[in-house]
C-alpha cells in the first residue's frame, strides 16, 4: 500500500514539472474522440436491394413504392425473366475484385506522383516553400 500512495503521490509532481505530458494526457484523448467522432458514422444509406415483383399486384407495387420512399434502401429492379444464378455470382465477384484491383492501382499511382513530386521539389531546392504546391491531387 505504501508503494501506491508514494506513486501517487510522484505523478502529480510530475505532471507539473513537465507540461507537455499534462497536455498530452488531456488534450490527445479529446483529438482522438474527435476524429473517432467525425469519421465513424452508423448510418446506413443507400443499401442496395434487389426487388423481383412475381405478382406484379398493386399491394406488390405498394410495398415495393414503400421501400423505394427508404431513405436507408436502393431498390433495384431484377426482371420477372431473369433468375439470379452461378454465373451472375461470378460476374458480381469478379467486378467486385477489378473495382479494387483499380482502387489499388490508383492509390499506388498517386502515392508514386506525390513521391515524384517531393523528388523534385527536394533537387530543385525549394521543398518548404513548394510543399502545398506539390502535395496537391493530380
Amino acid at each position: 500500500m505504501r508503494r501506491v500512495v508514494a506513486q501517487a503521490r510522484k505523478e502529480p509532481t510530475q505532471i507539473c514539472r513537465d507540461w507537455r505530458t499534462l497536455a498530452l494526457a488531456l488534450v490527445l484523448p479529446l483529438v482522438l474522440l474527435l476524429l473517432m467522432s467525425v469519421s465513424l458514422s452508423l448510418t446506413v444509406n443507400n443499401l442496395p436491394v434487389i426487388v423481383q415483383d412475381f405478382d406484379d399486384s398493386p399491394a406488390s407495387r405498394d410495398f415495393v413504392d414503400a421501400i423505394r420512399a427508404s431513405i436507408t434502401l436502393h431498390v433495384i429492379s431484377w426482371p420477372i425473366d431473369r433468375q439470379p444464378g452461378v454465373a451472375d455470382s461470378v460476374e458480381l465477384v469478379q467486378s467486385q475484385e477489378a473495382l479494387a484491383g483499380a482502387e489499388l492501382d490508383y492509390i499506388n499511382s498517386v502515392f508514386a506522383h506525390n513521391v515524384a513530386k517531393l523528388s523534385l521539389a527536394r533537387a530543385i531546392g525549394r521543398a518548404a516553400e513548394n510543399l502545398p504546391k506539390f502535395l496537391s491531387v493530380p
